[in-house]
């Protein structure tokens, strides 16, 4: 489980000319050996984000499909 600590909006054209937006998440977590609390950042298309209804403060978890790709954020 993760906790939302940031969400960034992002758009650009990447190398071939292609217009991709999404999403920058920034979250924590406890981790084992840690004092205190890990963080990273997860990239997200539009979908999943707008399909959760996610915000700030939100504790999260994450599946992912086959090809490691973010398909779906579930509010816990």
């Amino acid at each position: 489980m993760y906790e939302v600590i940031g969400i960034e909006r992002r758009q650009y054209t990447n190398k071939q000319g292609r217009q991709v937006s999404g999403y920058n998440l920034f979250l924590t977590y406890e981790k084992k050996n840690c004092d205190g609390l890990a963080c990273f950042e997860q990239w997200s298309g539009d979908g999943p984000v707008k399909d959760s209804g996610l915000d700030v403060g939100d504790k999260v978890d994450f599946s992912y499909n086959r090809y490691g790709k973010l398909e779906s954020i579930r509010i816990v």
